[in-house]
C-alpha cells in the first residue's frame, strides 16, 4: 500500500500524531484508549466519580471523556440520574 504524502511528511512527529492524521485521512475515527477505559469504568461503577477514582482521573475528566465518546458515536450511552449513571441500550451494545 502506498502511503499518502501527508503521512510521509509526518516522519518527525510522534507515533500518536501520525496515527491521528492517518485516521483523519482514512476516514477512520477510533475512540482513544482513555475514552474506552473511562467508559468501561463508568459502566462498571455506575458513577463518574467512582470511575474516576478507579482509573486515576477526576469526575470532570471522566465526564468529558464520555461526552466526547458519545459525540463521536453520535448516540448517548448512559441514562443519567443524579450522580448515578446506567448504560442504556446503545451503551450495553457498545460495551459488548
Amino acid at each position: 500500500m502506498r502511503l499518502p504524502r501527508e503521512i510521509l511528511a509526518l516522519q518527525t512527529t510522534s507515533y500518536h500524531q501520525c496515527m491521528m492524521k492517518w485516521n483523519d485521512l482514512a476516514g477512520v475515527h477510533l475512540p482513544s484508549s482513555q475514552s474506552l477505559r473511562s467508559f468501561l469504568a463508568a459502566a462498571r461503577h455506575g458513577s463518574f466519580s467512582e470511575a474516576g477514582r478507579a482509573v486515576g482521573l477526576t469526575q470532570s475528566a471522566i465526564s468529558r471523556q464520555i461526552s466526547q465518546l458519545e459525540a463521536r458515536l453520535g448516540v448517548p450511552l448512559f441514562v443519567r440520574a443524579g450522580r448515578r449513571v446506567e448504560l442504556n441500550a446503545a451503551g450495553r451494545a457498545y460495551a459488548e
